[in-house]
């Protein structure tokens, strides 16, 4: 399960320039509690994501699933396919958003987070696959955890030079986590295998036994 956080907190990481340009002038004006409730609401739905994986039948291709949805999720992100990003969920958001700018601060601050969660952004739906992958609430919130605390730095000391970096590194951004999401994908197909323990294509198999 290491490469599952491993590969949650890279996505989080290499995409949090990203995160910068979608979401800093927020940061900016709303602070600390912005960040609670946009942590807040990734952990919820990791553990729904985790909790929702016990429905899948148990096997290697649950793993496999969630590192193609990852690297669908890349290719996503760095433009190499292009899909609407409007729809009822935009619609809702910016109701939503106007509402909470008219509540008190504190509270504007967390709701205006959690909704952060639901932006049309692809690495958190590919975090999301892997969350599906652990099989268990506790699981998936571990990886939701990793995937926000990887976009912390980037959000934190959120700068004009950041956000230009967003926009000219976002397809170097796409292809390094493309790179995780390939790698798990042929470890959970079992084509490659890296030694050492917590390496990130690090296969579980018992050795096969001789005749």
């Amino acid at each position: 399960m290491n490469e599952l956080f491993l590969a949650a907190f890279v996505a989080g990481l290499m995409g949090s320039g990203h995160c910068v340009g979608m979401c800093g002038p927020f940061v900016v004006a709303a602070g600390p509690l912005w960040h609670v409730g946009r942590v807040g609401a990734y952990l919820i739905a990791g553990a729904v994501a985790g909790f929702g994986g016990r429905a899948l039948p148990s096997g290697p291709w649950t793993g496999l699933l969630s590192a193609v949805v990852l690297v669908g999720a890349c290719l996503r992100f760095g433009g190499f396919i292009h899909a609407s990003e409007g729809g009822p969920l935009s619609r809702w958001l910016l109701r939503t958003g106007r509402t909470l700018r008219g509540l008190p601060e504190p509270i504007a601050a967390v709701g205006m987070g959690s909704l952060a969660a639901l932006l049309p952004c692809g690495l958190f739906w590919g975090a999301l696959g892997l969350a599906t992958a652990t099989r268990s609430a506790l699981g998936g919130a571990e990886v939701l955890a990793a995937f926000a605390f990887g976009t912390l730095p980037a959000l934190i000391f959120a700068a004009a030079l950041l956000r230009r970096l967003a926009q000219r590194a976002r397809r170097a951004v796409a292809l390094a986590t493309l790179l995780v999401g390939l790698c798990a994908i042929a470890h959970r197909a079992g084509v490659l295998s890296l030694p050492g323990d917590g390496a990130i294509c690090d296969t579980a198999h018992p050795p096969s036994e001789g005749p």
